[in-house]
């Protein structure tokens, strides 16, 4: 006989737990490592103060103080008012002394070239001085970001500085928004077949997940579309490569006759890829970039019955 629980134990009610949780975790001797880090950092600060005296700053400028600290990578782009993850996502886009483009970078990888490479770390200085005009990142690179990589940056005048804050605070709202962007393009295509679906977070009868298109409907699915980007290389990444095999089982056991339409985009992937790219492949009938979208109208004229399409 399996038991399930031990005999005297009862499951809480949702209240009871919440009552008992802790607010915020922390221990003194973290708390100690950040005031280090803390100072470290300020340290790198007063540094870039003495480079910016003069009223200017040049590149050789801000490549010593790169290689004067292990901090000072992490220091001067919290200036600029960029993520580390957003940061690297524009570094892969470089060939900065032997760091190739298109080469995954990890801040230990960057840190460590900043210390043996000069070329490296002047190239790096040049980027965060100059990107903002780096004719090699316009168009690939959103305005919005490039406009922090600015050397008024590092000559701590306030507005500068009140303006990284600020770009920073809207992080969080500019992402959230971007996701809009593929399915807009994936609903202009459709539409422009005549077919009918549906659009938006839909659950179909008997599969796990939501869909953000079906076409034709929930009842009747012949393709069923999921589209997302990625800019950052969290662990989300492979948990979702790893997962989704099972849902592509779902979807053939549930409804041979649909085909399930992946279009996944961003640098993420580009600084992931290997095999977690190539497992989320294979566990999609059609695996569609941006800049192969357009391939959605012919695979929506063949999978789809006539009498779905509008007249």
């Amino acid at each position: 006989m399996i038991r399930d629980l031990e005999p005297s134990y009862r499951r809480p009610t949702a209240e009871e737990v919440l009552s008992v949780l802790t607010d915020f975790f922390y221990t003194e001797a973290l708390q100690g490592e950040a005031e280090k880090e803390l100072q470290e950092r300020k340290k790198v600060v007063t540094l870039l103060k003495e480079k910016a005296k003069k009223g200017d700053i040049n590149t050789g400028d801000v490549a010593e103080v790169l290689q004067a600290s292990p901090q000072a990578f992490n220091t001067l782009i919290s200036l600029v008012g960029i993520s580390q993850e957003r940061f690297l996502g524009v570094l892969t886009l470089k060939t900065i002394g032997d760091k190739k483009s298109g080469e995954p970078k990890s801040m230990d990888s960057v840190r460590s070239a900043i210390q043996r490479d000069p070329e490296f770390a002047s190239g790096l200085a040049a980027l965060l001085l100059h990107g903002k005009q780096d004719k090699e990142l316009t168009g690939r690179v959103p305005p919005f970001d490039l406009a922090k990589l600015d050397k008024a940056k590092f000559l701590l005048k306030e507005d500068d500085l009140v303006d990284s804050l600020l770009r920073l605070g809207l992080k969080g709202r500019y992402d959230a928004k971007k996701g809009s962007i593929l399915e807009d393009h994936i609903e202009e295509i459709l539409r422009g077949t005549g077919v009918k679906y549906v659009r938006g977070e839909t659950r179909v009868a008997g599969l796990s997940r939501d869909l953000d298109f079906i076409v034709p409907n929930a009842t009747t699915p012949y393709l069923l579309i999921e589209s997302g980007l990625f800019e950052t290389t969290a662990r989300e990444l492979a948990d979702k490569a790893r997962v989704e095999s099972l849902g592509l089982e779902e979807i053939e056991r549930r409804y041979p006759k649909a085909r399930f339409v992946r279009v996944a985009d961003g640098i993420g992937w580009k600084r992931r890829g290997g095999q977690d790219l190539s497992n989320l492949i294979q566990a999609s009938h059609y695996f569609l970039v941006f800049k192969t979208l357009r391939l959605l109208d012919k695979i929506v004229r063949y999978h789809v019955p006539k009498q779905f399409f509008g007249k």
